[in-house]
C-alpha cells in the first residue's frame, strides 16, 4: 500500500516522499501489516509524517523507531 492517501494535503519534496513511502513500506513488512483496517495503515503512515516534518530523512531511522 502507498503512503500517498495519508498524506492529506501534506507537501513534500519528491525525495522526501520517496522516503516517505520506502520508511512506509519497511515499517508494513516489519509488522505483517497484511490485510489490516485502514486505520491501522493511517496510524503508520501519521507518525511517519510527523518525523518527516520534524526533519529525518532516512527510511532505515523511521523504520527503526516504529
Amino acid at each position: 500500500m502507498p503512503i500517498t492517501p495519508f498524506l492529506d494535503g501534506e507537501r513534500f519534496d519528491p525525495e522526501t516522499k520517496r522516503v516517505l513511502g520506502v520508511a512506509f513500506e519497511m515499517i508494513c513488512v516489519a509488522l505483517r501489516t497484511g490485510d489490516c483496517d485502514e486505520g491501522v495503515y493511517r496510524a503508520i503512515a501519521t507518525k511517519l509524517i510527523a518525523r518527516a516534518k520534524a526533519g529525518e530523512r532516512s527510511p532505515a531511522c523511521c523504520a527503526n523507531k516504529h
